[in-house]
Formats: structure tokens, sequence, C-alpha cells
């Protein structure tokens, strides 16, 4: 599972000026699973050191639900530089072939900007 944070891609217009100066206030990551699951606890380990490095607050939002599309759609909505999309890439990369109509454009809505966790699962057959 590889873990990304996405902007709007209206962000990837920031200049670099402003960039150096991010954050000015608290950032939101908006998670699309409960308390207490990997990736919620990967965010806020995350969110503890960036707050530290920030020196502004880190804020987790929970938004399960709905095949990631609560969060999904919960972060299009916010349209906001400080709220920040933390998911599984197959959250999203998935969805073009498991739902027939998306409330969201991935190539307008979501720009993946880091690539967090990867996690590798190895397998085995035992002799017989």
């Amino acid at each position: 599972m590889v873990l990304v944070l996405a902007l709007l891609a209206a962000i990837g217009s920031v200049s670099v000026s402003s960039a150096e100066s991010y954050p000015q206030r608290a950032v939101k990551f908006i998670l699309p699973f409960g308390p207490a699951a990997g990736s919620d606890i990967t965010a806020r380990l995350l969110g503890e050191k960036l707050a530290a490095r920030w020196g502004k607050p880190v804020v987790i939002e929970n938004r399960p639900g709905g095949d990631g599309l609560v969060a999904i759609t919960t972060f299009t909505s916010a349209n906001d530089d400080h709220t920040l999309l933390f998911v599984p890439a197959s959250t999203y990369t998935a969805h073009p072939y498991t739902h027939e109509k998306l409330p969201y454009d991935a190539e307008r809505d979501l720009l993946p900007i880091v690539n967090v966790t990867t996690i590798v699962i190895a397998l085995s057959v035992p002799n017989s």
C-alpha cells in the first residue's frame, strides 16, 4: 500500500516564494479510514513531526465510508491549499474501474505530491 498526499491541481501553480512560507495556518489531513487504521496512525505520526517543523498544527480528519469517496469529496470541496488528502494511491486509482460515475476528476482534482510509505509483502509456498 502506497500512501500519498494529494493537493488540488491548482496548488501546482503556487510560486516558489510562497512555498517557502507554507503553511500560514493549520493544515488538515483528510483520511478515508477511521481512527486507529494504519494510515491514521501514520498520518498522526507524520502530522506531529510536521507540526513541530512548521510551527503550525496538523489536524487529522477521519472521513471513512463510500469506498473513499466521502474523503475525496470532502477534500475536493474544500478547495483549500491547507487541506491535504492522505490516502493509499489505490483508493482513487481503482475508482474508474469500480464506479460508473465519480464526483471528481482524478487528473484535474488530485495531484500526488509525496510517497509516505510502501508496504512490502513477502509470500511463500510451503514445501510439500
